[in-house]
């Protein structure tokens, strides 16, 4: 089953645009890779040199846990957390172990939390934040701690508090924060910050989002810089830190514009990347490879079809790396 609430919808109504073909790039060779699917989670894991792909939907709603080393996936677990879409991944570097929270299943939303430890997944808890959906998390490096942010409620009641784990129990550590249609979050090495990349919630006349970014300071969320900046989006996107080098890396797939695009934030601003894109596409999933200095992304939906692509972003341009 579809997920639930806004970007579900833009999910399934996504076949109002056209997708860019991928059969124009020369054929690649058949290769093991994740079913097709969208709605999953990926972050790479520092410790072991990959990036962790868990869950998502295709024909099935998937509990299958993957690792993508650059040259192949390797399927690594076929049991941990109970099948789900959209849980939120973080790699905890000062733990080294990659953090699980929720997800969700038909009706059924999650609140459980589990961590990877390169071999097996491990439950640590069963409360803390509510049940929710739509939810954005990442690793704090600054202050140690895995933050969540926001989401929606069983009740599709949209939450704007902010949680922390830090390896033994959550903590909730702010009740209010952006009243925004959050896209994304990331840490950003060069500024030492934690950012949240959110899309104004109330469309401009032109039917996109306003984009912005938010810092984290331990206690609330402030605009970063001072002001709201970047481009008008569409809540279509993938966003990942570019690692030591700074800045972030957005993906936005583009099914409300019908053009697919690549962004790169640096500093203060936003600069759209010329070339060609994956294509148009919702509910794919990043993670940026600290290893190899690489943005990988995988699969998504579009024209009612699940993608099972793999493609690499090398800090010019993108490349199909993977066809299953």
């Amino acid at each position: 089953m579809r997920t639930l609430s806004f970007v579900a919808g833009l999910l399934a109504t996504s076949a109002c645009g056209s997708s860019e073909s991928l059969t124009e790039t020369p054929p690649l060779p058949n290769r093991q890779s994740p079913p097709a699917r969208s709605a999953h989670a990926m972050v790479h894991d520092e410790a072991r040199g990959v990036t962790l792909l868990f869950g998502g939907s295709g024909t099935t709603t998937f509990g299958d846990t993957w690792t993508w080393n650059g040259p192949a996936w390797t399927r690594v677990a076929t049991t941990g957390p109970s099948p789900r879409n959209i849980p939120t991944l973080a790699y905890d570097a000062r733990r080294q172990r990659v953090v699980l929270f929720g997800g969700q299943s038909g009706q059924t939303l999650f609140t459980d939390t589990w961590e990877w430890d390169g071999t097996t997944w491990t439950q640590r808890a069963t409360t803390g934040p509510e049940p929710r959906i739509h939810q954005v998390g990442a690793y704090d490096r600054r202050r140690e701690r895995v933050v969540v942010f926001g989401g929606a409620a069983a009740n599709d009641a949209t939450l704007f508090d902010t949680w922390e784990w830090d390896g033994t129990a959550w903590v909730r550590a702010a009740i209010a924060g952006p009243d925004r249609f959050t896209n994304g979050m990331v840490f950003d090495r060069a500024r030492n910050e934690l950012l949240l990349h959110v899309l104004e919630r109330t469309r401009q006349a032109n039917g996109t989002y306003r984009s912005e970014l938010y810092a984290w300071s331990g206690t609330a969320w402030a605009l970063s810089g001072g002001a709201a900046s970047g481009p008008a989006f569409s809540p279509t996107q993938g966003v990942v830190s570019l690692g030591a080098a700074g800045g972030i890396l957005l993906f936005d797939g583009g099914t409300l514009q019908g053009t697919a695009s690549t962004w790169r934030w640096s500093s203060s601003a936003w600069a759209q990347v010329p070339g060609a894109t994956p294509g148009l596409r919702s509910g794919h999933a990043m993670a940026f490879d600290l290893a190899r200095q690489r943005a990988v992304l995988f699969g998504g939906f579009a024209n009612q079809v699940d993608f099972a692509d793999t493609w690499e972003w090398n800090g010019t341009s993108w490349a199909e790396v993977n066809r299953p």
